[in-house]
């Protein structure tokens, strides 16, 4: 969102695990359907408000509204696709509540394999070199960030996700157990 539209300060925190969370369910839903997932960003910005409205305009409500934002983006085409094959009516929050059962479950799975936040990083020159083009050789706050990306997640400190996130998108924990 950053790059590609321009219309997210790439130095900001605020709103970007709603982003994140938006985006990767987004992702996962659209990765279960016969589409290539390289096509989101066009769909997601083809919504009239979005095509017709002035780039200042955008660039002010993604940075500052960014709930605005997110229901702005029209996954409609989406949710049709899923209808199509399989028969079965979806709106947009089914769609990326099944988006994020898919990542919640993943997670979850990889976590019982010993995942954990040490692994959520980035490499060594984000954190500690600033961007050669950034005058004040700014780094990425990552551990800020992932705090709250977890607690929107409905995951532990540790990256694990709650019992009540499990319970919530109908994942069983005891199901996950291994013989």
């Amino acid at each position: 969102m950053e790059v590609f539209t321009g219309y997210l300060d790439p130095y900001a925190t605020n709103g970007k695990s709603a982003y994140i969370v938006f985006l990767e369910s987004l992702n996962n839903g659209i990765n279960s359907l016969p589409t290539c997932m390289f096509t989101s960003f066009a769909y997601l910005l083809e919504s009239p408000i979005v095509k017709f409205s002035p780039k200042f305009i955008l660039k002010i409500i993604m940075r500052h509204f960014y709930p605005l934002a997110l229901m702005l983006m029209d996954i409609s085409l989406y949710t049709k696709l899923f209808e199509a094959c399989t028969g079965l009516k979806m709106s947009k929050g089914q769609f990326l509540k099944a988006g994020n059962r898919i990542h919640t479950l993943e997670r979850y799975m990889n976590t019982r394999e010993g995942i954990s936040r040490r692994d959520d990083t980035l490499p060594v020159r984000f954190l500690q070199d600033g961007r050669k083009k950034d005058p004040e050789k700014r780094i990425v706050p990552l551990e800020k960030m992932i705090d709250g990306y977890y607690k929107r997640r409905g995951f532990d400190r540790n990256g694990i996700p709650r019992d009540r996130t499990l319970k919530k998108l109908g994942i069983e924990p005891k199901s996950m157990d291994l013989p």
